[in-house]
């Protein structure tokens, strides 16, 4: 399963990683374009879940403004 996390706590949850990497892009895009409050941190990441699987979650890419 591959997680993306953006702030404002959206979690999207894909079983395929094309989805979940085009769904990054798209949020990070969407990030890149919004001024954000003074002293808060937008981010987005992209990471694959191990849940369920006795396995460690793996972050694969961290985009923070």
């Amino acid at each position: 399963m591959f997680r993306v996390m953006v702030s404002g706590g959206i979690i999207k949850d894909f079983k395929i990683r094309e989805e979940a990497v085009s769904f990054l892009i798209k949020r990070r895009g969407e990030l890149r374009k919004m001024k954000g409050i003074e002293g808060e941190t937008l981010e987005v990441s992209i990471h694959e879940c191990g849940h369920g699987v006795g396995k460690p979650c793996i972050n694969w890419e961290r985009f923070t403004k």
